[in-house]
């Protein structure tokens, strides 16, 4: 428990900075306002980075992996919904909230993709490098 505890407070440090140092690149690039962030906004980007995090514990468990995914994309699009509703100071109608969704499931699955095929194959070059042990002894 306090094992799993420490890797989220971790991962949920590390996405924050993530998050945040992306807001400010991308609020330079345009030279807007999104300089200067105010202290809900902040609070609401820590607490998606928990929550992503957390959701991260899910692929530790003993899961099937299909689960393991769909309750790791619910939880994060959750998430992300949460800071894109709350934060809605322009008045974000519901299509803009359903193409942001649609947005976010595509990158979602396209980094988590390439993340699954390099963990896997990573996985299936460990499981070759084990001396094989005979379950049966003949």
């Amino acid at each position: 428990m306090k094992e799993t505890l420490k890797r989220i407070i971790f991962l949920g440090c590390t996405i924050n900075t993530f998050l945040i140092t992306i807001i400010y690149l991308l609020g330079a690039l345009g030279q807007s306002i999104l300089f200067w962030l105010p202290d809900l906004t902040m609070y609401m980007v820590l607490i998606v980075s928990f929550v992503i995090a957390a959701a991260e514990q899910i692929f530790k468990t003993d899961m099937g992996f299909g689960k393991k995914v769909l309750l790791n994309f619910v939880s994060c699009l959750g998430a992300f919904l949460f800071i894109f509703i709350l934060g809605n100071r322009g008045g974000r109608r519901g299509a803009q909230i359903l193409i942001a969704a649609v947005v976010f499931a595509v990158i979602y699955f396209l980094v988590n993709g390439v993340r699954f095929v390099v963990m896997g194959k990573k996985e299936r070059r460990l499981n070759e490098e084990k001396e094989y042990t005979p379950a049966f002894k003949k």
